[in-house]
């Protein structure tokens, strides 16, 4: 979990400057709200589960996609 984090806030870092970095920041907040703090955001682990797998349900589209070609 605080490796999690970690690579959150490296991941923060490296994109300053850039578009997804308020989305960035708000998983940050959301992960460690869930792990470490009081729950207030509704954010559970099906919530977790279900973002992190829509970066992944896209990956394997565009990876597709290029293979389509």
């Amino acid at each position: 979990m605080y490796r999690a984090l970690e690579l959150i806030s490296l991941t923060i870092d490296a994109q300053i400057g850039k578009h997804s970095l308020a989305e960035l920041t708000r998983l940050y907040e959301f992960v460690a709200d869930y792990y470490l703090g009081d729950q207030i955001y509704p954010v559970d682990g099906e919530w977790l589960q279900k973002y992190f797998d829509s970066f992944i349900y896209q990956y394997l589209k565009e990876k597709n996609e290029e293979h389509s070609k």
